[in-house]
Formats: C-alpha cells, sequence, structure tokens
C-alpha cells in the first residue's frame, strides 16, 4: 500500500532528524564524557526509546545518570 509505505518513511525520516538532533546536543552538553557515551549510545540503540529518556531526564543538567 503506498500510503502505509509513505508514512513509514516520513516517521523514519523524523525518527534520523530527531536522533541527529538529540546527538548534536549530547555532544555540546556539558555532561562528563561517561554520560555522554551512555546517552548516545542508548539513543542509537532503542532509537525513539533512548530520545524520550534523554529529553525528559538527560537534559537536566543536575541530574547525574550512571
Amino acid at each position: 500500500n503506498p500510503f502505509i509505505t509513505k508514512v513509514l518513511l516520513i516517521t523514519l525520516i523524523l525518527v534520523l532528524i530527531t536522533q541527529a538532533i538529540s546527538i548534536i546536543d549530547i555532544t555540546k552538553s556539558q555532561l562528563n564524557r561517561n554520560n555522554k557515551t551512555f546517552w548516545i549510545i542508548l539513543i542509537l540503540l532503542f532509537n525513539i526509546f533512548g530520545i524520550i529518556p534523554y529529553l525528559t531526564i538527560g537534559k537536566k543538567k543536575k541530574l547525574n545518570c550512571f
């Protein structure tokens, strides 16, 4: 079905853009090296399920995860 194909393609593009923006934000953040590595691996492995925790938890500068 062409409609489903278009929806999946648009969803994939949005996820990849969100991943790229999140990874750029992580590399520019003041997190220590271990935290940056953790968040980048989480985002790359779990896509949207890695981005959501980063945006809700990881962006808080005072919270030191792992």
